[in-house]
């Protein structure tokens, strides 16, 4: 039996004191971009909870993390579920009974500095605050395509109660060994991860509306205006090496027209 027929009358709006959220930073010189500043800044009375893993963070950048958010530094190893992992342990403790949190937490959100957020109000909106009905796990997008099992893609994912208080949940992050190999991480943790908890009877979506027909797997991409339009986002990826050779023109229009855009843009480049 699906977990989530357990909770039909479950409530649809989860109380901000009661969100958290897990920033996995990484930038090649250790920076800490504009986007993600005002991104934290506005994030203040969104979470109950904030906490920012940075594997690498210069010493004089620090300070720019807002005295509200929690900051860690760790090594560059296991790529982003590492960070993830260890923003968590943060926010649950290992007990006799399971893992629990300190204060109470009913959603957690786990999101990477691979994307810039151009507005952050217009994100936070649309992918934290209107979410019509109770969902066990979802992200912005899903990928479905090279043969890979259909999976959220980890970049941005939030699991709610039920996920959090599930013991196989918290295993599956117990025993997560590093990978150097980023085909290797997709497969074991970001395919991984959602093939696991549809296995435990959860319920995922994808907040971004799959099109099986589309004809990019990858929505960050094949649907990137339609993504920017409606959340403010952009995948670096996209702009940096733009691997299915996509037309960039509206783009380049809005670097031409908005000079914020622009510097945010090139800060991404720099990533």
């Amino acid at each position: 039996m699906n977990k989530h027929i357990m909770h039909p009358t479950a409530p649809n709006v989860i109380s901000k004191k009661n969100r958290a959220l897990v920033l996995a930073h990484y930038h090649r010189n250790g920076k800490l971009r504009t986007d993600t500043i005002n991104f934290l800044n506005d994030c203040q009375n969104e979470f109950g909870r904030i906490i920012v893993i940075s594997t690498n963070l210069v010493e004089n950048e620090r300070n720019k993390v807002p005295s509200f958010v929690e900051l860690h530094i760790r090594k560059n190893i296991g790529y982003d579920f590492f960070s993830y992992r260890l923003g968590i342990s943060h926010l649950f403790k290992n007990t006799n009974d399971g893992y629990a949190a300190e204060k109470k937490i009913s959603q957690v959100t786990i999101m990477n500095t691979s994307f810039v957020i151009f507005n952050s109000k217009k994100f936070l909106q649309n992918y934290f605050n209107e979410v019509v009905e109770k969902i066990d796990f979802y992200g912005l997008t899903m990928y479905t395509g090279h043969g890979l099992y259909p999976h959220l893609q980890s970049f941005l994912l939030t699991f709610n109660d039920l996920v959090l208080s599930d013991k196989k949940f918290w295993r599956w992050w117990d025993e997560m060994t590093p990978h150097d190999d980023k085909a290797q991480v997709i497969q074991k943790y970001e395919v991984g991860l959602t093939e696991l908890l549809v296995k435990l009877g959860y319920r995922p979506k994808s907040l971004f509306p799959v099109n099986p027909y589309a004809k990019y797997a990858d929505p960050m991409h094949g649907s990137f205006m339609e993504i920017f339009e409606k959340y403010s986002i952009l995948k670096i990826g996209l702009f940096v090496t733009n691997p299915f050779k996509l037309s960039l023109r509206s783009i380049n229009l809005l670097i031409k027209e908005n000079e914020q855009f622009k510097n945010l843009i090139v800060e991404g480049m720099d990533n």
